[in-house]
C-alpha cells in the first residue's frame, strides 16, 4: 500500500526478531507515544496508533506470515481488518495499567466527533504526582492515597497496589474515582503518576540492576566470597583470583521481577571497585613492605606492558637522534 510505513521499520526490528523482541520494541514506542503521556500532541497519537497496528500484525503468527508475504496488500486497500482499536492492542500487550482510552481522550478534547455534546459526558480525570521509594518501585507495595475531587467536600481515601517494576513516568489509572460526569454521565478516573526516587547503591536500566561492590584488594588478588545485596536478599559470590577493577558479574533473575508488564525478572549486574586501604598503621605497613619487597614487576601485567611500552619509546627516540 502506497504510503504505508514498513510495520518492522515502525517496530525498529528485524523480519527474523522473536515474538518476545517484537513486543519490548512495541513496549517502548507505545509507552513513549500514549496520549497520556503527551496530551494534545496529534503527532505522539498517531505514532501511537502505527504501533499499534504494526504489532497487531506481528504479533499474530498467522497474520505476520500474510504480511511477510504479500506486505500491506494482504489486507487489502486500508490495511488490516475493520474494528481497529490502537488502545485495545495496546491493553492487550499486558500495557493496560498505564493505558487510557483514545475514544476519551478525543471525546474530552472534542465533545465527540459532531462538537460538543449537550447530553451526559464523563468526568474530568484527575491526576495524583506519587512519590515513592526504589524499593516499592522495583518490589511493589500498598499504598493509602488522600485526595480531593474538585466537587467534593470531603477527602477521599482509597487503597493502592504499586505493582513491581513501574519507574518515573509511569501512571496507573483508577477507574471512577475523578470528578463527576456531566449530565448523569460516568466519572473521570484517577490518573496515578509515578516518581521514583534514586537509591544510593542500587541503580537501574529498565528492568536490571546495576551494583557497584567495594572489594578489598587482598581478596582481588588471591580470591574469595563475598556478600552481594540484592532485592531478594543476600547471595555469595565468588571472586576469582587475579580480579581487575571494573570487572562485571552477571547474577541472573536478580533483577526487577516486572509485574507492571508481565516480562519476568530482569539480572543484576556487580561492578568490582577494588579498594586499598587509606590508612595504614605502622605494623601493616612493616607488614606489607616486607611482602612487597620480593614481589617482581612481572606478576603485574599492565605494570610489565607499560614497562616494555616505555622502553621501546626510548628506544625509537634514541635511533632517530642517531639518525639526525
Amino acid at each position: 500500500m502506497a504510503g504505508k510505513r514498513d510495520y518492522y521499520e515502525i517496530l525498529g526490528v528485524d523480519r527474523s526478531s522473536s515474538s518476545d523482541v517484537i513486543k519490548k520494541a512495541y513496549r517502548k514506542i507505545a509507552m513513549k507515544y500514549h496520549p497520556d503521556q503527551n496530551p494534545g500532541d496529534a503527532a505522539a497519537e498517531e505514532k501511537f496508533k502505527e504501533a499499534a497496528e504494526a504489532y497487531e500484525v506481528l504479533s499474530d503468527t498467522q497474520k505476520k506470515a500474510q504480511y511477510d508475504q504479500f506486505g500491506h496488500q494482504a489486507f487489502g486497500s486500508g490495511g488490516f481488518g475493520g474494528g481497529f482499536n490502537a488502545n485495545d492492542i495496546f491493553n492487550s500487550a499486558g500495557f493496560s495499567f498505564e493505558g487510557g482510552s483514545l475514544e476519551d481522550l478525543v471525546s474530552g478534547i472534542f465533545g465527540g466527533f459532531g462538537g460538543r455534546r449537550n447530553g451526559p459526558r464523563k468526568g474530568s480525570d484527575l491526576r495524583y504526582d506519587l512519590q515513592v521509594e526504589f524499593e516499592e518501585a522495583a518490589l511493589g507495595s500498598m499504598r493509602t492515597l488522600t485526595f480531593n475531587r474538585k466537587d467534593s467536600t470531603g477527602k477521599e481515601k482509597i487503597k493502592l497496589k504499586i505493582p513491581a517494576g513501574v519507574e518515573t513516568g509511569s501512571r496507573q489509572r483508577i477507574a471512577g474515582k475523578g470528578d463527576t460526569g456531566y449530565q448523569g454521565g460516568p466519572p473521570g478516573d484517577l490518573i496515578i503518576v509515578f516518581h521514583v526516587r534514586e537509591h544510593p547503591i542500587f541503580k537501574r536500566s529498565d528492568l536490571e540492576i546495576v551494583l557497584e561492590i567495594p572489594v578489598p584488594f587482598h581478596i582481588a588478588l588471591l580470591g574469595g566470597q563475598v556478600t552481594i545485596p540484592t532485592l531478594h536478599g543476600d547471595v555469595s559470590l565468588k571472586i576469582p583470583a587475579g580480579t581487575k577493577n571494573g570487572k562485571t558479574f552477571c547474577l541472573r533473575g536478580q533483577g526487577i521481577n516486572d509485574e507492571a508488564h508481565g516480562y519476568g525478572k530482569g539480572d543484576q549486574h556487580v561492578i568490582v571497585n577494588i579498594e586499598v586501604p587509606s590508612k595504614l598503621g605502622r605494623k601493616d605497613k612493616k607488614a606489607f613492605e616486607k611482602i612487597c619487597s620480593g614481589l617482581s614487576d612481572d606478576i603485574f601485567d599492565e605494570t610489565s606492558r607499560f614497562k616494555k611500552e616505555s622502553e621501546a619509546f626510548y628506544k625509537r627516540k634514541k635511533k632517530i637522534k642517531e639518525n639526525e
